[in-house]
């Protein structure tokens, strides 16, 4: 058996934590995640990127870069010698709303840019 519960109101919350309050101890695993992208927000973001490489002429790993860094800036650590080191967020961690965000910064880009780009309803989405 395996449930999931997407906690949207107090009752789905309610639930959830009956059922696992009712489960045999010992035998059982329970993992609680952020909800995340929906595959319909990945296509199009995916979609949109690949025309904007061909109308920008970066690559895709270029532009990915540039709008991650522009929407969610970068996170950094210092080693134990001091230096401080940057990196990307990763994309594939977003919530729908940090995912929506970044989507939505692409089309401002395309549209200063002059590239068209698909209907986001196309690929399963809603703006």
């Amino acid at each position: 058996m395996e449930q999931t519960f997407i906690i949207v109101n107090d009752q789905v919350r309610a639930n959830a934590i009956t059922a696992v309050a009712l489960l045999p101890l010992d035998k059982w695993e329970v993992s609680i995640k952020r909800k995340g992208k929906t595959p319909a927000q990945r296509r199009y973001w995916h979609k949109c990127m690949d025309m904007m490489c061909e109308g920008t002429g970066y690559s895709l790993l270029e532009l990915k870069t540039i709008i991650k860094r522009q929407v969610l800036g970068v996170k950094s650590f210092t080693t134990r010698r001091g230096e401080l080191i940057e990196y990307d967020y990763s994309s594939e961690d977003l919530t729908v709303v940090e995912y929506t965000k970044l989507i939505e910064h692409t089309l401002t880009l395309a549209d200063m840019a002059k590239i068209a780009l698909p209907n986001p309803r196309d690929y399963g989405f809603q703006v």
